[in-house]
């Protein structure tokens, strides 16, 4: 063991104090760069797990190839999951041989084995049991093709009865089509496709294709899940990995700066308090280069420990985070679920960049401790700061403060050394908090309307099945609302402002629209945003007044059309409680009776296709949407069904992960940046454990010298709350104003919340350094702090 490594232990030895405040310094910083860090990677495996979920959970597709070829792959022990599967053209189903999305219609063959694999693609029924049970598109359901029927199917030229057990969405995001027919074989024959997910997508594209050229396959026409790779960086190579780091370099250059300037304080008051030492040390013959190796040495062996303690805080507080987020969205039953990833590269490069930003912040005071003279250190402490003549004079507050003590605290704050730099460091960290915390709680929240319907079903093809509907919504529980009505869109046809605007037509029963609106065509009608920033405002959709004409024709008609004119009342949709489920479509709605509508159908030029049946219900708890669109798909098949309960609670599952990373990051950041102030203000208590010892010696009450130290740092702490918390209010504002575009009606949260935080933490800060105060004044020895020089 070397000279200076002897030097270094023995200095953090003696000073236990002082070091496990610097590691504490130290360890707040790895805190922050480990947390960010291995957050900012499960949160790449989060998206990365998310997007294949939109792929069945694969990530690649092999293209067909012979039997022992595919078997071969996927047998390979790179992969995690396989799937086979083998896709025929040309199936008939009842004579069925193409729909509306697909020019003909394919079948997807599985394995048996695999049954439990098609779970998530199912849209109604149940899985297929046995080799004459299948799924079929939901675009193929229809009053000749039901679930439950045996209908013949003619696969690759054979036909055979099958009875239909379910159904599957035609634009399910899968490798193999589900536009068609998808059954179960016991065993695959012939040539197969075959879908992979592979335990790294590192390297992915490469390593697959040499694996499909290997076993004499086209490795061009391997594909791959896009999104998903991307998400890791492994898409596009240039462009995805120069956003990763760009992404990566932004958070390393922000956690860089807050921790630098928190390490360099540390180590700086360090070397100040060692500055006597330092000169003993050049009188004895050591070498200015030698005591800059030992600051160096002192500052990285102190970073190890740090490096630990960050690195066991950092992955504990993201594992309890996600731990109680991944409940609450199960709770919720919200789409996503957070993975904490734990991999050595996120670790290796905050130990690297901890170590660099130790040396650079340690390299200042090793270049001022290489500086110190050995007669200018003995001789004195560090020489007194200077004061300005404006800080010697008494303030206002100073005059008129009437308790002895209570005025030196406020002398002291007033002539501190470094006491603006603490400031306008607690300013700076208590508006960046305030202010970006609460701008992120502005932008990211959930603006859904409560009125608004939770599930919307569209009926098209079965005629008019309101009767139907209405007994459904009847029959099922948790249903606080329901509409059941038929709907058609049309336009508005005319030279006029309202020129090929879009209508919603309801067709309701006489009754209904005797009682209710006097047996008159009737417009609902709704605003809309105009403009944006400070020009935004709203206007009615509609610019029509009670007893004009419009002329309206079916949206799926000619425009040469002459259209059918109409004298209508107007009313605002948001007035009418039995339709206002429909505000959730944005678009006016036209009441009219059966009578009326039968009337005018011809010239409307609505064909009987067109006028579709419309389901909409609120629902009394959101946790009832699963049961509902369940029994909608059952009764109805074929039906275009839209949960926004589903919609909601996605959109709610981004906006709380984004919130709790971006709350945490600056959270994290604010609390480095604090850790500075705190860093100064107990350096400088130590600094005064001389002059306190005088004041008790002249019969001042350690209670007395707690009040006016507290009162002294409170008063830097209440400056530093008052102006951080209005300037943050301020740069919300601008950044929310910024954002918004000025949407009307969306109003700024003020962040009372988050001042009353930070007012908490500097309260409880200041309670510890009463604490600590009075522990220090209880046990320092006086008349040794007094002797000493």
């Amino acid at each position: 063991m070397g000279i200076i490594t002897k030097l270094s232990w023995r200095s953090l030895r003696t000073e236990r104090g002082r070091t496990l405040m610097t590691i504490g310094a130290m360890t707040i910083a790895a805190t922050l760069m480990v947390a960010s860090l291995v957050g900012l990677r499960s949160l790449q495996t989060t998206l990365y797990h998310l997007e294949l979920s939109n792929t069945g959970g694969m990530v690649a597709n092999f293209p067909a190839g012979p039997a022992s070829t595919v078997k071969r792959l996927a047998a390979n022990p790179a992969f995690v999951k396989t799937l086979r599967y083998q896709v025929n053209g040309k199936t008939i189903v009842a004579g069925k041989t193409y729909t509306k999305i697909t020019a003909s219609l394919p079948t997807t063959s599985l394995a048996m084995r695999d049954r439990k694999q098609l779970k998530p693609l199912l849209y109604s029924g149940r899985l297929p049991r046995h080799a004459d049970e299948v799924l079929v598109s939901a675009e193929l359901i229809s009053k000749k093709r039901q679930v439950g029927q045996r209908l013949p199917i003619t696969i690759a030229g054979r036909t055979a009865h099958y009875r239909i057990v379910g159904t599957v969405s035609p634009y399910s995001q899968t490798y193999f089509p589900t536009t068609g027919v998808v059954r179960l074989v016991p065993q695959l024959t012939g040539n197969q496709a075959l879908a992979v997910l592979t335990k790294s997508p590192v390297n992915l594209r490469h390593r697959l294709g040499a694996l499909a050229a290997a076993n004499g396959l086209n490795p061009k026409q391997v594909t791959y899940n896009t999104l998903a790779l991307s998400v890791m960086g492994e898409a596009n190579q240039s462009r995805s990995v120069r956003t990763i780091l760009a992404v990566l370099v932004i958070i390393l250059a922000i956690i860089g700066a807050v921790s630098l300037t928190l390490i360099y304080t540390s180590i700086n008051l360090s070397v100040k308090a060692h500055r006597q030492h330092y000169g003993l040390l050049r009188s004895l013959g050591t070498t200015p280069k030698q005591l800059r190796h030992l600051v160096y040495w002192q500052g990285v062996t102190l970073a190890v420990p740090a490096l630990v303690l960050g690195g066991v805080l950092g992955i504990g507080g993201l594992s309890l985070t996600f731990h109680l987020l991944n409940r609450m969205m199960h709770r919720s039953e919200l789409p996503l679920s957070l993975v904490l990833t734990v991999d050595w590269l996120p670790l290796v490069i905050a130990a690297a960049f901890l170590l660099l930003v130790t040396l650079l912040a340690a390299a200042r005071p090793a270049f001022r401790a290489s500086r110190v003279t050995p007669i200018a250190a003995i001789r004195a402490l560090e020489p007194k700061p200077k004061l300005a003549k404006r800080k010697l004079k008494s303030t206002w507050l100073m005059k008129h403060i009437k308790q002895p003590l209570l005025l030196l605290a406020a002398k002291f704050s007033r002539r501190q050394a470094g006491r603006g730099t603490m400031l306008v460091t607690l300013t700076i960290t208590v508006m960046l908090f305030v202010g970006l915390t609460g701008f992120v709680g502005n932008i990211w929240r959930n603006f859904a309307a409560p009125e608004n319907a939770d599930i919307i079903a569209e009926i098209t093809g079965q005629g008019d099945q309101t009767q139907a509907a209405k007994r459904l919504l009847h029959q099922t529980e948790g249903i606080k609302s329901g509409l059941v009505v038929q709907t058609a869109d049309l336009v508005i046809n005319g030279s006029g402002p309202n020129d090929g605007e879009v209508v919603k037509v309801a067709v309701v029963g006489d009754r209904v629209a005797q009682g209710t609106f006097a047996g008159r065509p009737t417009l609902l009608n709704t605003k809309t945003q105009v403009g944006t920033g400070s020009q935004a405002r709203e206007r009615w959709f509609i610019k029509v007044k009670s007893g004009q004409r419009l002329t309206l024709l079916s949206g799926q008609a000619s425009a040469r059309k002459a259209g059918q004119r109409i004298r209508v009342e107007v009313k605002p949709l948001a007035t009418q409680a039995q339709f206002k489920l429909f505000e959730t479509y944005g678009y006016p709605l036209l009441i009219l009776s059966a009578t009326d509508y039968h009337r005018w159908q011809k010239t409307l030029a609505v064909a009987p296709g067109d006028l579709r049946t419309t389901l909409m219900a609120k629902l009394a708890r959101p946790s009832a949407h699963t049961a509902l669109v369940q029994a909608i798909k059952t009764r109805f098949g074929k039906v275009q069904v839209t949960d926004i309960v589903a919609d909601n609670q996605q959109a709610a599952a981004v906006t709380t992960a984004v919130k709790v990373g971006a709350y945490g990051f600056i959270t994290l950041i604010a609390l480095v940046s604090l850790a500075t102030v705190i860093n100064h203000t107990f350096a400088n208590l130590l600094e005064q454990r001389r002059g306190l010892a005088m004041l008790q010696s002249i019969g001042t009450t350690p209670k007395q010298l707690v009040l006016m130290q507290t009162a002294q740092y409170g008063q830097l702490f209440v400056q530093g709350w008052l102006l951080g918390s209005a300037l943050g209010i301020g740069l919300a504002w601008l950044l929310y104003q910024a954002m918004s575009i000025g949407a009307v009606g969306v109003h700024l949260i003020w962040p009372l919340p988050q001042i009353a935080v930070v007012a908490l933490a500097l309260a409880v800060i200041g309670l510890v350094f009463g604490a600590v105060t009075w522990r220090m004044l209880a046990k320092q020895d006086i008349d040794q702090l007094i002797r000493a020089e």
